[in-house]
């Protein structure tokens, strides 16, 4: 019988090559991805098993907000990993948090573990395959480490701050790295979101008028994408495979792996720091740190801060309380 290679995610060369043993934080990054395989496997399974629960929880009273046996078991099993190794770290997981009644622990400058063990839920219980297991390091409240796995689909999105991002072994952007911003051009990248309230419709409504319209001050963008997880959204801007992504009410857990891979790719994230329209006339995107407790995200694939505040007048954004 011929051998088989294993899948691309799980071949670990191409990973100290991404991040080499030099690198600040390399013995976080070598353990957490280790864990994020033992997670993907748990969740691969699960999906392809269809144990998925036609009738998840709910959290907080709000249908649209699923939890599942999955979620939980996979946060167990990467805070009790990771928390082992590093004793001194704080850690912050969207399903510990919801079991402090959603109060998340205030991020300080200590290096904190941020999870998301299962970023896009609602599709994991559908079997829609934009599923992933998200994990980042935060330092001093900026991402220096990210890894966001989606093993339905075996891709592995790593970075290091300072060393690049990669995705199955490949350096991003993969796609349309040398073109230069151009809304007409754009695919855009947005989500209904949990908060269905009518101060959030009108505001996601505005968004989507304000992008595809052919009416507005600029030109409409070529098309609009949702996969339901922030941080594969974040990674597909990574990728280059779209131009925009912007969501308001995203958590810590849904950006934070994702951001610093978006940045090592050379793109760009940013949040609360940047939408007030004073502000972001002399906002500097190079020394404001993204904010990851703010619940806003805006990304774009290239360093462009024309574009990005071009932007910023297309969409609408509206009050969400921080994390």
């Amino acid at each position: 019988m011929a051998a088989t290679n294993p899948p691309q995610a799980a071949q670990q060369d191409w990973t100290r090559t991404a991040v080499p043993d030099a690198a600040p934080f390399a013995p976080f990054f070598r353990a957490a991805l280790a864990v994020a395989r033992e997670a993907g496997a748990i969740i691969k399974t699960a999906f392809e098993d269809g144990q998925a629960p036609p009738n998840p929880n709910i959290k907080d009273a709000n249908d649209v907000d699923l939890v599942t046996a999955t979620d939980q078991a996979v946060e167990a099993l990467i805070q009790s990993r990771l928390r082992d190794a590093f004793p001194d770290y704080a850690f912050i997981g969207e399903e510990t948090v919801a079991a402090n009644n959603g109060q998340a622990p205030p991020l300080t400058a200590r290096p904190t573990i941020i999870c998301d063990p299962v970023d896009g839920t609602t599709n994991f219980v559908h079997g829609f395959p934009f599923v992933c297991t998200a994990l980042a390091l935060v330092v001093d409240h900026a991402p220096v480490v990210g890894i966001v796995y989606n093993p339905i689909l075996d891709q592995l999105y790593v970075a290091h701050k300072g060393y690049g991002a990669w995705c199955n072994g490949q350096p991003l952007p993969r796609h349309r790295a040398a073109h230069g911003m151009d809304a007409r051009a754009a695919l855009f990248i947005t989500e209904g979101g949990h908060d269905r309230s009518q101060v959030a419709m009108d505001a996601k409504i505005g968004t989507w008028r304000q992008a595809l319209a052919a009416d507005g001050k600029y030109p409409p963008v070529r098309g609009i994408r949702c996969t339901g997880s922030g941080a594969l959204n974040l990674c597909m801007i990574a990728r280059g495979a779209a131009d925009v992504y912007w969501e308001v009410g995203l958590h810590a857990w849904d950006m934070a792996a994702a951001a610093v891979i978006v940045t090592e790719a050379g793109g760009m994230v940013v949040g609360d720091e940047a939408l007030d329209e004073d502000r972001r006339k002399t906002w500097d995107p190079t020394s404001t740190p993204f904010d990851v407790m703010g619940r806003k995200a805006m990304a774009i694939r290239k360093h462009d801060v024309a574009f990005m505040r071009e932007t910023f007048e297309r969409v609408t954004d509206y009050p969400c309380p921080r994390d």
